[in-house]
């Protein structure tokens, strides 16, 4: 008999099973053997250097292609996030024609961002008993240096300017809202391609619209 659950599909997994990633324990032959058997593996990587993760993944990946996780104890904070600061992103098509590497995209992605401030303001105004508006801006400034910026994750606008409404109509509220990235533009010149695969001279342009919208429902009101 097989069990299928809505997890099955959000994880991408056969059956709703999946690896608890205990230190010492959960390495890479085990996780890949449940990755491979339809459930979801999991590595426990909490006492590991950054390198020993990278190395666990890498054979993790050379014995499945199947999802598979990581496990990062939040309470050894600083050795989770140097495990951060670089993550490599391996793209490859099982179809291609050409072996390893030719078949396959490396790609680094570099973490080491600036902390950040933000700052917000908003307002709303009750028009009457059923509509309310609302209005909002933040500004932070761009956490990314730009000898590290990757167009392929650029996280770099600084702006931000929103406008909604909620409607009540019963027991049932409709939200909606809209908000504004406002252009921002960063070259990175570094020439280190473990860094930059993109080479010097890499400038993004990044900018965004986001709406959102959202019923909900209440039992009762006062």
């Amino acid at each position: 008999m097989t069990i299928r659950t809505p997890v099955c599909e959000q994880f991408g997994i056969e059956a709703p099973i999946f690896l608890a990633g205990m230190g010492g324990v959960a390495y890479a032959k085990v996780c890949a053997a449940v990755s491979e058997a339809g459930g979801f593996g999991t590595l426990g990587m909490a006492a590991e250097s950054p390198e020993g993760i990278r190395e666990e993944m890498r054979e993790v990946r050379s014995l499945t292609d199947k999802p598979f996780g990581v496990d990062l104890l939040a309470a050894l904070p600083e050795q989770m996030m140097d495990a951060i600061d670089t993550i490599i992103v391996t793209g490859k098509n099982p179809d291609a024609a050409l072996p390893p590497p030719f078949s396959e995209v490396v790609m680094p992605f570099v973490f080491n961002w600036k902390d950040q401030w933000v700052y917000a303001l908003g307002a709303d105004y009750r028009v009457n008993e059923t509509l309310t508006l609302r209005a909002g801006y933040n500004y932070g400034e761009n956490p990314v240096p730009d000898d590290t910026m990757n167009p392929m994750f650029p996280a770099i606008v600084e702006d931000h300017l929103s406008f909604g409404f909620s409607y009540l109509a019963g027991s049932i509220t409709y939200e909606f809202g809209i908000e504004r990235a406002f252009n921002v533009s960063q070259t990175n010149n570094n020439p280190d391609p473990q860094v930059n695969p993109f080479g010097p001279g890499t400038t993004v342009e990044h900018s965004q619209w986001t709406a959102a919208f959202g019923v909900s429902w209440a039992w009762a009101r006062k």
